[in-house]
């Protein structure tokens, strides 16, 4: 995969390719854009056509069963191309006229952390929360480990278009100037991580 390069702030200076516990079953805010992956639970529902709705999950194969077409190949679409492309085969195999196709997605909207934090695992966002800033979610991995690099924190994105790219992030910038925010010397905005993002704090070097 090609990478690409971008300055976009002080504090985001390079990129390159490369929460609360909320119930499992409720529908999370997500919007038409959301790029689908494995372990997404979907609920597909066709308008008027209660016979053909399911729920289910994205299986290894990146694939789900709709009702009457079969297995369909969803994963790395975004919400709103998975609903185009069922919405096509059912035109196409004959069985609706103009059919309107609506995807929830149903699992938990996760952040990975690893490396260098006191507790690194996995961050799950409460159902109406769909971003979370970058020190906010060091913090509920109860903060850096003494050997932590908090001057460049990697976070891996998967973009529409199924590549990655990884930002990093110069978190001893973030917080000596969110010490002064505190002071009321500036407006700080921090870096947002989202929903399938992989965030790895490396070691410094001693």
């Amino acid at each position: 995969m090609i990478g690409t390069f971008a300055f976009l702030s002080p504090i985001i200076f390079e990129a390159q390719e490369s929460g609360d516990i909320i119930d499992e079953k409720a529908p999370v805010s997500i919007d038409n854009s959301y790029v689908l992956a494995g372990k997404d639970v979907l609920t597909v529902t066709v308008f008027d056509e209660e016979n053909l709705s399911t729920t289910q999950p994205i299986d290894g194969n990146n694939e789900i069963k709709v009702p009457l077409i079969g297995k369909m190949k969803v994963g790395g679409l975004t919400v709103r191309e998975a609903e185009t492309l069922i919405e096509k085969e059912f035109i196409g195999k004959e069985y609706l006229r103009d059919p309107l196709v609506t995807i929830k997605v149903q699992s938990r909207k996760e952040v990975f952390v690893l490396g260098e934090v006191n507790n690194p695992g996995t961050i799950t966002f409460k159902s109406d929360v769909n971003t979370l800033n970058i020190v906010e979610l060091i913090a509920m991995c109860s903060g850096f480990t003494k050997l932590a690099n908090k001057k460049t924190v990697e976070v891996s994105r998967r973009m529409n278009d199924g590549t990655f790219q990884t930002m990093r992030v110069n978190l001893e910038v973030v917080l000596q100037e969110k010490e002064r925010d505190k002071k009321g010397d500036q407006k700080l905005e921090i870096f947002e991580v989202k929903p399938g993002d992989i965030v790895f704090v490396a070691q410094r070097f001693l």
